[in-house]
């Protein structure tokens, strides 16, 4: 508020468009959306004010995310990719367990997901399929040991919205980094970055049937599991890097 009554002029960069304190001062706000959920829903009257005020410079991390604003106010915004910072994340296959299944509670929903599990290991077992699961938690270095343990990783997020479902899941991006081969649903920002039966399988939204039996298909076939493996590591090592991520936050925070 004293900068503000000196004249100086305040830009902010924010993620929440609710932080007010700080947004209503701010003669320019820098709004990274990673949460289409919150922006087109509670939060949209204050989008809007934003948007009609000219006070607001947009970035998303997803081309959905881009597609929507455009869509909804013919606006463009800029696109920044996650970084995956090699130091935290990379694989170690000499701790790499066959058929470790690893997978988090993704949301509120953790009894469901907790069912979901239990199918999954039922129709292992049905087709004489060994396999461990593994509920990853804990500190940094403990979640990341215990994903580079895995084989596999499953996303069960189910996304909040048919379209608008999530931002970008890094627990997905992450686990690929670790060295797991990914299934998951198709919700979100999955797309940016597992490309169907090239870096990993993309399921239809909420298709527990169809994972269970790409999982098993993959189980089966350890020649495609590699290849998926070997093909998604290189997509997060080639896209979602350093340079890559400063040039275009660069661009958009006017810091060029």
């Amino acid at each position: 508020r004293e900068w503000k009554k000196a004249g100086k002029n305040l830009r902010f960069f924010t993620t929440w468009l609710a932080a007010s304190a700080f947004n209503n001062l701010a003669d320019k706000i820098y709004f990274h959306d990673a949460e289409l959920a919150y922006s087109f829903g509670i939060h949209l009257p204050l989008l809007n004010e934003f948007i009609e005020s000219d006070r607001i410079v947009l970035s998303t991390e997803t081309r959905a995310e881009q597609s929507y604003y455009r869509a909804l106010f013919h606006l463009d915004t800029h696109l920044i990719p996650p970084y995956l910072d090699p130091d935290y994340f990379f694989p170690d296959p000499s701790i790499r367990i066959k058929n470790r299944i690893g997978y988090v509670i993704e949301d509120l929903g953790t009894e469901t997901q907790i069912n979901k599990i239990s199918k999954i290991k039922n129709a292992l077992k049905k087709n004489n399929i060994k396999a461990e699961f593994i509920l990853a938690h804990g500190t940094e270095s403990e979640f990341n040991l215990q994903l580079q343990s895995c084989d596999f990783f499953i996303g069960l997020n189910p996304g909040k919205d048919k379209f608008h479902s999530e931002g970008l899941a890094r627990m997905h991006l992450e686990a690929i980094g670790l060295g797991a081969v990914v299934l998951a649903f198709d919700v979100g920002g999955n797309r940016e970055f597992i490309f169907d039966n090239v870096t990993g399988r993309l399921i239809e939204q909420g298709n527990l049937n169809k994972l269970i039996e790409s999982l098993i298909y993959l189980i089966r076939n350890p020649r495609k599991k590699e290849e998926l493996r070997k093909n998604a590591l290189w997509v997060c090592t080639h896209l979602f890097t350093k340079e890559r991520t400063w040039l275009e936050l660069k661009h958009f925070l006017d810091l060029d």
